[in-house]
């Protein structure tokens, strides 16, 4: 299947309405302006208390001697400095308008488009939720590279959101405001701007839409998976396996979904493997490991077991 699938929506004529929405600079975690000078301090006060206990200390101890347990409490204290000063905002907002994400800078500098559904291009959504917590993950792919927002606000979805929600076990998702392509919403603030002002758009987008380094592309849709001609319809008849994939570099975690004579395999970025090795070719695509896993759930994705 190709881009002209009806499973895509097709651009007849690009359009650029009215901004009708509001504008909203959403908060990022995010280092604050006086983190540098937090750190600084953090290691000074650390060094000085050991400097001083052990000066106090009978019989004396040489000051020399308090730098190793001094740097030690100031990589402590810095880390906790950092996590506390991070939690509700810094340097970075998220910046939300008439169907575009941008992250900018508070101060300029930084100015990153993250989506653009202005013009009718298509584009992929969907909303990871981990059933044990309020947290979400919202994944845009429009680009070579999903981005990611991080929410834990719990904000209400509306319906369209809804329909796009894929439960995951977080605990299995190591994804965070560090990694690749991912931010995330500070303490206190909510991603409920951001989703008003997709919503509009959302209702006709993709799950993914994932341009792959072969020149296909990776269409996702509540029915149907398609990678380049090949189109596999959801059902019962559906197969999908977690294996192993033996490759030059060692195992990595592949996603195996076949029916019938129509089959693709996907490899997760994540090198963790399990499961059985499986001789097989070059995977037709490495994704990201939220992609890799919104599609094991949405498919129930069952591991190989292990061949003794």
């Amino acid at each position: 299947m190709s881009e002209s699938n009806p499973a895509e929506p097709k651009v007849v004529a690009p359009y650029r309405p009215p901004s009708t929405a509001g504008e909203w600079a959403l908060p990022l975690r995010s280092d604050p302006p006086w983190l540098s000078l937090g750190l600084v301090a953090s290691t000074a006060v650390s060094l000085g208390g050991f400097a001083a206990l052990f000066r106090w200390l009978d019989p004396r101890v040489h000051v020399a001697l308090s730098l190793l347990p001094g740097f030690t409490a100031a990589t402590f204290l810095g880390s906790a400095v950092s996590f506390w000063g991070r939690r509700k905002g810094g340097s970075l907002e998220l910046y939300a308008k008439n169907r575009v994400l941008r992250v900018k800078g508070r101060r300029g500098g930084e100015d990153i488009p993250w989506l653009d559904a202005r013009d009718g291009s298509t584009f992929g959504a969907l909303v990871l939720e981990d059933p044990k917590s309020s947290a979400r993950v919202f994944v845009f792919t429009q680009g070579q590279e999903p981005t990611l927002v991080i929410d834990r606000s719990g904000a209400k979805l509306s319906e369209v959101w809804q329909n796009r929600v894929i439960r995951v076990d977080f605990s299995n998702l190591a994804v965070s405001s560090e990694s690749a392509g991912a931010v995330e919403l500070a303490v206190g603030a909510s991603s409920a701007p951001m989703l008003e002002t997709l919503e509009e758009s959302v209702g006709d987008a993709l799950l993914v839409r994932q341009p792959l380094p072969s020149g296909e592309v990776l269409l996702l849709t509540d029915t149907s998976l398609a990678v380049g001609d090949r189109r596999i319809v959801f059902g019962k008849e559906v197969s999908a396996r977690r294996i192993a994939i033996a490759t030059p570099a060692g195992e990595v975690l592949g996603l195996s979904i076949t029916h019938d004579m129509t089959s693709v395999l996907f490899a997760c970025v994540d090198p963790t493997a399990h499961g059985a090795t499986a001789d097989v070719d070059a995977p037709d695509a490495y994704l990201h490991p939220a992609l890799f896993a919104a599609l094991s759930a949405k498919l129930s994705a069952v591991d190989t077991p292990i061949k003794r």
